[in-house]
């Protein structure tokens, strides 16, 4: 049961906040370009990443404690309860990150043909962010079995959020991970 709990956790923790564990860094070669990255939208496509960019050391930061709760709970230097509370804590920083972002992302002005796509990417971010209010809430109540729905809900807000991104294309740091 504390593998399963754990597991999740770390799971949920990285699906709500956007990430995976790979190519944390943002050293991957650009996305192929895509005529509207080239057109009149590029700038907006430019500002946007530069957001996406600018969040990933945080949150890999974050992604890096999750994995060390993690691992010091399954090597037993650290009770669940104490796991439960360290995740409590890295969820509310990583809330706080995507809400930072989320009011960046809502300052830039979308050009009249981005304006969809700027609104559900808004929408998308937030979705994100009430779910990590979520998890924070299920970690502080210690409740494994809605942490686990909540993980589940969290991987279906990323990937949609990644098809929504890769889909307008142009992007090198929104939507990978």
């Amino acid at each position: 049961m504390r593998q399963l709990v754990l597991g999740l956790m770390v799971a949920a923790f990285l699906a709500a906040c956007g990430g995976s564990d790979s190519e944390e860094d943002g050293s991957r070669r650009p996305a192929p370009s895509s005529a509207r990255a080239q057109g009149p939208g590029a700038g907006y496509v430019r500002r946007v990443d530069a957001l996406c960019k600018d969040a990933r050391p945080e949150l890999a930061e974050i992604r890096t404690a999750v994995t060390g709760a993690r691992d010091a709970a399954r090597a037993g230097r650290a009770g669940l309860p104490e796991t439960f509370k360290a995740f409590v804590t890295l969820l509310g920083r990583a809330s706080v990150i995507t809400e930072r972002f989320q009011a960046r992302l809502r300052a830039i002005e979308a050009p009249r043909g981005q304006a969809a796509f700027h609104g559900s990417l808004i929408d998308s971010v937030e979705a994100g962010r009430s779910n990590l209010r979520e998890q924070e809430g299920a970690a502080r109540a210690e409740d494994a079995r809605r942490l686990r729905e909540l993980s589940v809900k969290g991987s279906v807000i990323e990937a949609e959020r990644r098809g929504l991104v890769t889909g307008h294309g142009g992007f090198r740091f929104c939507g990978r991970g």
